[in-house]
């Protein structure tokens, strides 16, 4: 799990994790109770890259792989 960044204006805190496939990448996304693990909203969202003329799945690229890679 990534650390948890606290919202600058909010009572909350969020949470993103990113699991990436060769064509793929989905982000599971959860919102907690400022300093409390209380999970009050979550969810999962997958962006499949496409080829815009076959609109079929393609690989993500290496440099899109890096601009994506959390530090």
């Amino acid at each position: 799990r990534p650390p948890r960044s606290t919202l600058s204006s909010s009572s909350a805190a969020s949470d993103v994790y990113k699991r990436q496939g060769n064509s793929s990448i989905t982000w599971l996304m959860g919102m907690f109770i400022k300093d409390s693990d209380e999970l009050v909203s979550s969810c999962e969202a997958v962006h499949v890259y496409t080829d815009q003329t076959t609109m079929k799945p393609t690989p993500i690229t290496d440099d899109l792989k890096e601009k994506l890679r959390f530090n």
